[in-house]
């Protein structure tokens, strides 16, 4: 019940940010699949179950920044995009990422640092697509930075 309710909540966020309905949809139908999935997993203590992510050929990073609202302001970005290129391979189309760490285990290290740690530990880093998700879902923007080292 409880995978269910974060699910319900994180699609009412988007919904409640004006994410077009068709991305809104798209996440909905893969509720069931989601939930068993995350049940089925072990999660550490302070790791999200589960997060939406809107790929950047669905919003493009200025369109996704816009979702990101914190102490009241929208995001932005001074990122060129010729300067962005994902290093991880990830989905075209909307998808869920899951045991999300929201980078707290790695403050104080630089991102080279943090990537050779992500890697030691078998899993990847996050794409600009999934840190604007962790930051639209989770209140770490009020706690941390993140980087993408995934991109």
């Amino acid at each position: 019940m409880i995978l269910c309710n974060l699910f319900e909540a994180q699609v009412e966020r988007l919904r409640n940010l004006n994410c077009p309905w068709a991305i809104v949809s798209s996440l909905q139908l893969q509720k069931d699949r989601v939930v068993s999935s995350a049940a089925k997993t072990e999660i550490p203590g302070g790791n999200i179950p589960f997060l939406p992510v809107i790929p950047r050929s669905y919003l493009g990073v200025y369109g996704l920044v816009q979702l990101v609202v914190f102490a009241g302001s929208v995001g932005y970005t001074h990122i060129e995009l010729a300067e962005i290129s994902d290093v991880v391979r990830s989905p075209n189309r909307p998808y869920f990422i899951f045991n999300v760490e929201d980078g707290h285990a790695f403050l104080g290290k630089s991102s080279k640092e943090a990537g050779v740690l992500i890697e030691e530990s078998a899993r990847s880093g996050l794409t600009i697509a999934e840190i604007v998700s962790v930051a639209i879902h989770a209140d770490v923007l009020s706690r941390h930075n993140i980087d993408a080292v995934g991109s």
